[in-house]
């Protein structure tokens, strides 16, 4: 006879939104880590279970999972880790070099302005290119204020002495934020698909340069046409309002083109 599987009932979070915080910091410095394979899977297994040092009987148990049933098996209960990181909630408990406490923006950046936004996309680009965390110091800047003085404006002039701030910030803390940032985009891409939309080239253009990408700053500053009052205005207004509103442009643009195009 055929011997049964032997079925284990072990309770951890089933997406990446339901990590507690210090799951979350323990992740995020395990995935910007070197390790790799099934050490990898083993410690993102071990945070998942939330097994701290001192639990021997515990960690005693979760050993024993370990050399039972195949990691490969386990994995499939938290495959999303590595195939799907929409994570869009933003840590709490994060404090500068003071101490005071800073409380996060809100699940998915909706209470960012687009001027906000655009800068942290922008300096995660420069983070996610070189690796230096000091991106992720001014990132933290924008998006984290003061407990109990609200949300700030953001000030450019500023930000590096606010960056300053955070530079002991622990870095599992930083990774954290920057997961955040990679999900809430995505989510905000996902959601606006025709403002993302990817051509793609033909054989013609595939042996031309490539033209660089417009960044968020440059579609603020070519919306303006060069009116500094109507910039500052465009600046203040909410991500979420203002995807909506280029992402309508570009579909208007697209049926009078359309339109004209037919008429001829």
């Amino acid at each position: 006879m055929r011997s049964k599987k032997k079925i284990i009932q072990i309770n951890i979070p089933t997406a990446w939104n339901e990590l507690t915080d210090r799951q979350l910091f323990r992740l995020a410095a395990v995935m910007y880590s070197s390790k790799s394979g099934k050490a990898l899977y083993v410690a993102v297994w071990m945070i998942l279970v939330n097994v701290r040092w001192w639990q021997f009987r515990k960690m005693g148990k979760n050993l024993r999972i370990l050399s039972e049933v195949p990691m490969w098996d386990l994995a499939e209960s938290f495959g999303y880790i590595f195939t799907n990181r929409n994570l869009t909630r933003f840590p709490n408990g994060i404090r500068d070099n003071s101490g005071h406490l800073h409380f996060p923006p809100q699940v998915a950046l909706g209470d960012l302005t687009i001027e906000e936004y655009a800068l942290a996309v922008d300096l995660h680009d420069m983070f996610m290119e070189n690796k230096d965390t000091e991106y992720l110091q001014m990132i933290a800047a924008i998006l984290y204020s003061p407990l109990g003085l609200g949300r700030r404006a953001l000030d450019r002039s500023a930000l590096p002495h606010l960056s300053d701030s955070f530079s002991k910030v622990p870095k599992e803390q930083l990774f954290a934020i920057s997961l955040a940032l990679s999900g809430s985009r995505a989510a905000i891409e996902n959601r606006f698909k025709k403002a993302f939309e990817r051509k793609t080239p033909t054989a013609e253009k595939l042996d031309r340069p490539a033209k660089p990408k417009q960044s968020l700053a440059e579609v603020i500053r070519a919306m303006t046409q060069g009116d500094l009052s109507k910039y500052k205005e465009i600046c203040h207004v909410n991500v979420y309002v203002f995807m909506a509103q280029f992402q309508q442009d570009i579909v208007t643009a697209k049926e009078n083109k359309l339109k004209s195009r037919n008429a001829k």
